[in-house]
């Protein structure tokens, strides 16, 4: 399960593996985007604009996992790290992306990992099970993945500003990335 979906684009974002979709109306009358994942995390967000800034990412030439990493090791040009080579690249104006891929054969069971990339001002509920949140170039968020019995981790990468996360303190896990993991490469590991 993953990107083997087409996106749909709902509010400003590309929105992947949502089971339902709603809009609905603060006080102000602006909508809120709602979205259901299949897992059963839940996402609200305001009108999403395009983002007008580099985003820049590795990908590893010999697996294709894509990392995301900052301007200074893209100007830098050091495209063999930790005896992996990778491929730059850029995108400019891209738009916020919510996707959501199945993890089956993790050591706590079934598992999701959900990626969220480049939104403003979303709440977050995780799934009723464990979760693996990644989240990048995200300002003044809400994430919760309190809801649960399960071992949930959040894992704040590139560009995450005034981002509350909600988990419970010896169960859960809330990560901070700087980027680098001597002897792994690239860090912040995903697939489109």
């Amino acid at each position: 399960m993953g990107n083997e979906i087409e996106p749909i684009r709902f509010g400003g974002a590309n929105v992947y593996n949502a089971e339902r979709t709603e809009v609905k109306y603060d006080s102000d009358n602006k909508p809120i985007y709602c979205v259901w994942m299949k897992s059963g995390a839940y996402a609200e967000y305001p009108e999403q604009g395009q983002r007008e800034y580099d985003t820049f990412f590795a990908k590893d030439v010999n697996t294709g996992a894509i990392c995301k990493i900052n301007q200074k090791v893209y100007d830098s040009g050091k495209k063999v790290k930790d005896g992996k080579e990778y491929e730059f690249f850029n995108f400019k104006e891209s738009v916020p992306n919510l996707n959501e891929f199945l993890l089956e054969d993790s050591e706590w069971g079934k598992e999701y990992k959900q990626v969220i990339d480049g939104f403003t001002g979303l709440k977050f509920n995780g799934s009723q099970t464990s979760d693996k949140v990644y989240l990048y170039d995200m300002t003044d968020a809400e994430i919760n993945v309190n809801n649960d019995e399960y071992h949930d981790e959040v894992y704040k990468g590139i560009g995450v500003k005034n981002v509350n996360v909600n988990y419970t303190k010896g169960k859960d896990l809330n990560y901070k990335f700087n980027g680098f993991v001597r002897g792994g490469g690239y860090i912040n590991e995903y697939k489109f």
